[in-house]
């Protein structure tokens, strides 16, 4: 069996949870050595593929007016050529642009769905944006869908009527690197609370903020140290002003060697996310031994089970009960870090491979 990989998603993103999600895969079927894959990208800027086994010849890294749209009229055009040639049994697109399904000649595909937040956070999504209904013509022709929780698989069953026997659940895998954990970084205050990645409405960092206020006023020693995400808006600056806390809420932007250390030094790490579709935060707080209080909803409890605090994001009071709750508790936070380091084992790139090639065989079996 030959399976075909496009370009979509090594052609749009440097960084980014559904880059690394593939990259992941094409690494372990590398490794195992029983499956024969082509992903069809000449040329790519995508950090995690540069480092892959699936190294190529790529333009280098010197910018000009046009290259994005140079490199994306270059792959699909080499794309497109892939899939008139024919030489593969089964698609599997990196993304929700259908402009394969038509040159398939009869052959099948395989797409993964990550989440459905576009779904349920429509107000979110700008007025051109064609992700959804791309995707949902997608989902709907596809031979099987990979759903990366059985809340993503609930989601796609509740919010567009798919049946449940088309879906195949198959978790991440971590690919935290855990190295110098003893070491600190440079500015990054002794003791804080850790917040990762991007602060969208739905990630519900504004009732947070004003959730833990309390708390930091309580402890003026303790620091919130928010880890990407970009530079605070003024809307967050004016929050944190009006709240009195700006001086105790930090942002950093980090790279693949710092998160680690981030997590690891801190005093808990705090998911108070409305919707996620699989939560990659979670393992890497467990591969660092970082405590966790999250939400209780969406996919979270599923992925954290019983190595987490959890409490209703909609609910300021539950927010800071949970950081205190673990703030002083803390062999609540040493039993949590075991319980997590057990929870991890649950969840690898071998394991999500290994699945992810049974539902290619599904496919060409023809169920």
């Amino acid at each position: 069996m030959k399976v075909l990989f496009d370009h979509q998603i090594f052609t749009t993103q440097t960084f980014g949870g559904v880059s690394r999600y593939f990259v992941e895969l094409f690494d372990q079927f590398n490794k195992m050595g029983d499956l024969d894959f082509e992903l069809s990208a000449l040329y790519s800027i995508n950090h995690y593929l540069i480092n892959s086994s699936m190294k190529k010849e790529f333009i280098p890294p010197v910018q000009f007016k046009g290259k994005k749209l140079l490199l994306s009229w270059i792959n699909h055009a080499y794309s497109v050529r892939q899939l008139h040639n024919q030489q593969f049994d089964l698609f599997h697109p990196t993304y929700y642009d259908p402009y394969f399904y038509n040159k398939l000649k009869g052959k099948r595909f395989v797409l993964t769905v990550h989440d459905m937040t576009q779904e349920l956070f429509p107000d979110l999504v700008p007025v051109n944006d064609e992700t959804s209904q791309r995707k949902k013509y997608l989902v709907d022709r596809a031979e099987r869908i990979i759903a990366v929780s059985e809340n993503t698989k609930k989601d796609l069953i509740e919010i567009w009527g798919i049946n449940k026997d088309r879906i195949d659940v198959v978790y991440h895998g971590n690919s935290m690197v855990i190295s110098n954990l003893n070491t600190k970084i440079p500015g990054i205050p002794e003791k804080y609370l850790l917040y990762v990645g991007s602060r969208h409405r739905y990630k519900n960092f504004f009732r947070f903020i004003r959730a833990i206020t309390p708390f930091l006023k309580i402890h003026p020693e303790i620091n919130l140290v928010c880890a990407g995400g970009g530079t605070f808006s003024k809307s967050e600056l004016t929050l944190l002003h009006v709240l009195e806390i700006r001086d105790q809420v930090l942002q950093f932007n980090f790279d693949d060697s710092s998160l680690p250390l981030l997590y690891k030094n801190a005093m808990m790490f705090i998911f108070p996310s409305l919707y996620e579709g699989f939560g990659i935060p979670i393992l890497e707080a467990f591969a660092c031994e970082c405590p966790i209080a999250c939400s209780n909803n969406s996919c979270l409890p599923e992925i954290a089970s019983d190595a987490a605090v959890y409490f209703d994001p909609f609910d300021e009071d539950a927010i800071s009960w949970a950081v205190q709750e673990l703030f002083y508790k803390a062999s609540l936070r040493e039993d949590l870090i075991k319980r997590g380091s057990e929870r991890l084992s649950y969840f690898s790139w071998v394991k999500a491979a290994q699945e992810t090639k049974n539902v290619y065989d599904k496919c060409i079996e023809g169920y």
